[in-house]
């Protein structure tokens, strides 16, 4: 597993709270999915996960690159960033996408 000290701004943070949604990266996956969200809604679901798997490369390939990552407490107790996998990633995108 890979290990962040500190998100960057591109980053999405997963999990509920509203450090998290307020979040640059997490409002820029909001706009990237508002974009794709009627093509979304009218989609096979084939199509469904090919637009997930498009947003999370998207995100990928900001500059800085973008990651999925999920809060997690290390052993001395501070905090620090575990980085999702993809599959977790399209996951969230899609929840994002239908909300």
């Amino acid at each position: 597993m890979t290990y962040i000290e500190r998100p960057n701004e591109n980053d999405i943070l997963l999990g509920r709270g509203g450090k998290n949604n307020q979040w640059t990266g997490n409002d820029g996956l909001r706009t990237m999915a508002q974009s794709r969200c009627i093509e979304y809604q009218t989609a096979q679901k084939r199509a469904k996960s090919e637009i997930s798997r498009e947003l999370v490369q998207g995100v990928h390939n900001l500059d800085p690159p973008g990651r999925y990552l999920r809060k997690c407490s290390n052993t001395k107790g501070s905090i620090r960033w575990e980085v999702a996998t993809d599959k977790v990633a399209r996951e969230k995108t899609s929840q994002v996408l239908r909300d």
